[in-house]
């Protein structure tokens, strides 16, 4: 059996997009090479139990919920596109407030793995059609909610 582009079907809902994140980066070193940093938010929402984090960025990712690992990312793709990562919560929230952190990496060297191109990291986390939490600051939402923002924090050099 022939497998063939035009044997697959896509619809709107089946692809993941954001609502309100914005690409966000450490003002100003977006070029920097070998650059770590964390981005972090606490969701105290009772409808984190139902929600999704999505993630994609010019980075390399670790994931992290209250203190646990969750997995890494994002998924690669061609230059100039970026595919969105999906991480369902339902189960592994705990009542109260949640912490997740992420851990990047803007390496800008090229390579046959990543590129170089300026780094970014765009996430929000998700429950139904409220935006609980997303980057870039803005309390744009999907919902009638506001987003609370993600914060960013990088380690100080070491002398």
């Amino acid at each position: 059996m022939k497998f063939s582009l035009s044997d697959m079907t896509t619809t709107s809902h089946d692809l993941a997009a954001f609502c309100s994140a914005q690409p966000v980066w450490l003002k100003g070193r977006e070029l920097e090479r070998n650059l770590f940093a964390g981005f972090r938010v606490v969701v105290d929402d009772a409808d984190v139990q139902q929600a999704v984090l999505r993630l994609t960025g010019s980075c390399v990712y670790r994931l992290f919920l209250n203190g646990e690992f969750l997995g890494y990312g994002p998924a690669r793709g061609p230059h100039g596109f970026y595919r969105v990562d999906e991480w369902a919560l339902q189960g592994r929230c705990r009542p109260g407030a949640n912490v997740i952190a992420v851990e990047v990496a803007g390496y800008n060297a090229n390579s046959y793995y990543l590129l170089e191109q300026p780094s970014f990291l765009q996430a929000e986390v998700v429950s139904g059609n409220r935006v609980l939490a997303s980057t870039g600051g803005s309390r744009v939402v999907c919902g009638r909610s506001s987003a609370t923002a993600f914060s960013a924090r990088f380690p100080r050099s070491i002398a």
